[in-house]
């Protein structure tokens, strides 16, 4: 389309598309570095040699020009 990229999708419906500037409309904060944890403490882990892992990350998506982004559908 024009030469940009396509990106599918699931969060938009059948019919619906959405054009924009994004690097100037939206910007991702990276908010914490990824953060992974393991521990055989957990209930009978020890006991049975398995491990528990926990991955945390936490990031922010601030839309600072909502005009640099359009919506619509297909439908006439």
């Amino acid at each position: 389309l024009w030469r940009l990229p396509v990106i599918e999708g699931n969060s938009m419906t059948s019919g619906e598309w959405l054009v924009g500037a994004m690097y100037m409309a939206a910007k991702l904060y990276d908010r914490q570095e990824n953060e992974i944890l393991a521990s055989t403490e957990h209930g009978t882990n020890f006991i049975q040699g398995m491990v528990t892992v926990k991955s945390t990350k936490s990031v922010a998506l601030a839309v600072t020009r909502p005009a640099s982004l359009v919506t619509g559908d297909f439908t006439f």
